[in-house]
């Protein structure tokens, strides 16, 4: 029987990040996985602190976004490896008044520290339509979560900290002080698998609303200096190699990629582009949304030793790092979670005694 502080379920991006959090806090692990690619590995890696049709900052961006820049560099140091990319974003303006009025929010004290310029009409014409001027953003860029997968994924290996084998939930044997799950004895688990929690008994009750996401490579005939957004992303990532997307759909959730999501996104591509590309690859991964698009974090209502890191959706690259650490700081200190995280949140309309 091999004894350990946390057994960790999935190495995707919220089990990777977990696991490095408990080690460097002293904590012994042993990550649970069976080596095939999720959703994680699906995902472009983009963080964004301006998003959506309406260009707002996004939820809590003033804490999440500072604690990342630093969280992943600190990382790439821990792994000896390269995935973090600080890589500025060009979002073009559609109209004048949107011009106008993101000339006169660059000031703004709110959104300054995500603005590095407000930029004339034509300023990026070679590579991008951008008639009325558009926002170049900064804190932003991607992280290359394959290569940052597999980098964790070689040091735990190196620590004995990995077993690689499918998890069966029925196997798990669960006391207040303690879990065992066949050879394993924990005094914690932490569930980190995405929308393989909806077929966990243990975890299906909560109300996850997984969403399908497309992504097409493309080869350019030049090199971006920059990712566009508008519509769909445009994220550089080779020579002459870009990932665009992304789709949302909640009904078809196969893992399958349609010829409907390749056609939405080449029109919205179209519309953005200038630059003449062919299409290399497309494919789809489901992404581990909730309800109320926000993570669920927390203790199982009825067993003190079972704990789960869930639902960081489209935005887990920033919302990972910052909330696996308040996850940390409430296992092994006590510490309370935000409400707006906290499983809690669904005890009652769930009706789960909490």
């Amino acid at each position: 029987m091999k004894q350990v502080d946390v057994i960790i379920i999935g190495q995707g991006l919220a089990g990777s990040l977990l696991a490095l959090e408990c080690i460097q806090r002293g904590f012994t692990v042993q990550v649970l996985d069976n080596g095939q690619p999720g959703s994680s590995y699906a995902a472009a890696g983009l963080f964004n602190p301006i998003t959506g049709r309406k260009m707002v900052k996004t939820w809590k961006a003033d804490v999440l976004f500072d604690f990342l820049m630093h969280h992943y560099s600190a990382m790439e140091s821990i792994l000896n490896a390269t995935f973090f990319h600080n890589t500025p974003i060009f979002r073009p303006f559609v109209s004048v008044e949107e011009y106008n009025d993101w000339h006169g929010r660059w000031a703004d004290p709110e959104f300054a520290p995500y603005i590095r310029e407000v930029t004339s009409p034509r300023t990026f014409a070679q590579h991008c339509y951008d008639d009325f001027g558009g926002i170049l953003l900064q804190k932003t860029g991607w992280v290359d979560l394959p290569k940052f997968l597999k980098a964790v994924r070689s040091w735990l290996k190196g620590q004995s900290s990995l077993t690689e084998a499918d998890y069966q939930p029925e196997q798990l044997e669960l006391d207040d002080n303690k879990v065992t799950y066949g050879e394993l004895e924990g005094r914690w688990m932490v569930s980190c698998t995405g929308t393989q929690a909806t077929k966990d008994n243990h975890w299906s009750w909560l109300p996850f609303r997984p969403v399908k996401g497309e992504v097409l490579e493309l080869e350019t005939q030049e090199d971006l200096p920059r990712i566009y957004n508008r519509g769909v992303f445009v994220l550089p990532t080779e020579t002459n190699t870009v990932k665009v997307g992304s789709t949302y759909h909640h009904q078809e959730l196969s893992l399958e990629p349609t010829e409907r999501g390749k056609n939405e996104l080449l029109e919205k591509l179209n519309a953005l582009l200038r630059v003449p590309f062919s299409i290399k690859a497309h494919w789809a991964g489901i992404r581990p949304a909730t309800k109320d698009r926000r993570p669920i974090i927390g203790q199982h209502p009825k067993h003190n030793a079972l704990w789960i890191c869930n639902g960081l959706g489209a935005k887990g690259v920033s919302l990972g790092p910052f909330f696996v650490k308040q996850l940390a700081d409430a296992l092994f200190l006590g510490q309370s979670l935000w409400p707006e995280v906290d499983i809690q949140r669904f005890g009652t309309y769930y009706n789960v005694e909490m």
